[in-house]
């Protein structure tokens, strides 16, 4: 009678761990079930590495660094050639890693006020301000277009901020050539940078 009830007791037992099992199918692979309200992991997302996006890393390290302006040309919509800073134009641009973007070119030989500023004429502040090219903002790269699309967020000319512009781009060696069209009100004009890497 002791025999009966003791394997009625295990068929019940070996039941009940049958059920269980079936009931949490991950016991059997060793992970735990989550906790009701709990939020599943999410799966990673896999990173690209297509050739594009390789293609556009290299591209965006080519550009990233510090340049020294060579020369500065605008062309005119009567297709005059104008150097508005000169023959030898100074100038530096800083394409930061992150994405920020720094430019700054001067008018050689400098201009002044010879008299000092609060003597300056209405002419000569003119000369000054038109002398010099500051902007500053982010970068991105278009590899698909083969352009450096820049977000002005502030210039010391009032026409670029808050402007979005794009400068189609070439390597020459060192070199990087940027080729742009500035809209001032209306007047257009294209622009051709000659940059040089030294950083």
């Amino acid at each position: 009678m002791n025999l009966r009830r003791n394997w009625k007791c295990l068929f019940v037992f070996l039941l009940l761990i049958f059920w269980m099992q079936s009931a949490n199918p991950q016991s059997s692979t060793g992970q735990s079930a989550p906790a009701p309200g709990a939020t599943p992991k999410q799966k990673s997302i896999p990173p690209d590495n297509s050739p594009e996006t390789s293609m556009r890393t290299s591209i965006a390290n080519q550009l990233a660094g510090t340049w020294r302006l060579v020369s500065y040309q605008e062309k005119m919509e009567n297709g005059s050639v104008q150097n508005p800073y000169g023959e030898t134009p100074q100038g530096i641009a800083i394409f930061e890693p992150g994405g920020y973007v720094s430019v700054q070119i001067m008018k050689i030989p400098r201009v002044s006020f010879p008299a000092g500023y609060e003597r300056a004429t209405a002419e000569q502040v003119k000369a000054v301000h038109e002398a010099y090219l500051a902007y500053y903002g982010s970068w991105a790269v278009d590899e698909g277009h083969s352009e450096v699309v820049e977000n002005i967020r502030g210039s010391n000319q009032p026409y670029l901020n808050n402007q979005i512009t794009t400068q189609r781009f070439d390597f020459d060696g060192k070199r990087l050539n940027l080729r742009t069209v500035f809209d001032n009100h209306g007047d257009q004009h294209s622009i051709l940078f000659v940059w040089e890497k030294i950083h």
